[in-house]
């Protein structure tokens, strides 16, 4: 009898630990959907109703399905940071529309790259560029080009970083090309005559989080 009820208590066990699991799995996917519903309605009024992404909180139930989500909505500025692969490049058009000059006196690029240090950026740029005619036929034969090697003890010594030094009024188009092996890690950051960090790339970030029983779950969408 002892043995029986051992083997009973043991079946009734497994049979809850069975229930629970399926239980989270299906709150799990529940919360996924409530996520993904969330993330649908925050790009909707974005792009159809105009809402800037720096305004978005929204929050709703779903009470058919027992499930809710919740999105939120922010604006971030930042460096911009590439991986390139050998023989790739990558633009930068330096330029304020405006008042037609870049306002950066100091470009820094710093890089890792997957041949032991032994890579090469090659940084081709025309400058100064007078108008918007000569923007859209830009002529790279004219264009100054300078290498850098990431095996220099200049570049080791600063941590992998080089620095371009630009006439902060004026307008350049830069092209960046990994030579010789793939380059990771490239962030390219600009700096004012100041000193103060110039931002060259805006990240628009919707985050929504669903929640079903007791799991939540996000999704995070950057544009």
């Amino acid at each position: 009898m002892g043995i029986t009820l051992n083997i009973g208590l043991v079946i009734a066990l497994l049979s809850l630990s069975g229930f629970s699991r399926v239980s989270n799995i299906k709150f799990q996917a529940l919360s996924y959907y409530a996520a993904e519903s969330g993330t649908e309605a925050s790009l909707y009024k974005v792009r159809k109703s105009g809402e800037d992404v720096g305004s978005l909180d929204a929050v709703a139930s779903q009470s058919d399905l027992g499930t809710s989500w919740q999105s939120s909505g922010q604006i971030a500025t930042q460096a911009i940071q590439e991986d390139l692969e050998q023989d790739k490049s990558l633009v930068l058009y330096l330029y304020n529309p405006e008042i037609w000059q870049c306002g950066i006196s100091l470009l820094q690029l710093t890089w890792q790259d997957t041949c032991s240090n032994n890579s090469l950026l090659e940084v081709a740029q025309i400058s100064p560029i007078a108008d918007q005619t000569e923007f859209d036929n830009l002529n790279w034969s004219t264009a100054q080009v300078q290498g850098f090697f990431r095996g220099d003890p200049f570049v080791i010594a600063n941590n992998g970083t080089v620095f371009l030094y630009l006439n902060s009024s004026a307008v350049y188009v830069i092209k960046i090309t990994a030579k010789d092996c793939y380059v990771n890690y490239l962030k390219i950051e600009g700096k004012d005559s100041s000193g103060n960090v110039v931002l060259l790339n805006t990240e628009n970030i919707i985050t929504s989080t669903g929640s079903a029983g007791d799991i939540k779950q996000s999704i995070r969408v950057s544009m």
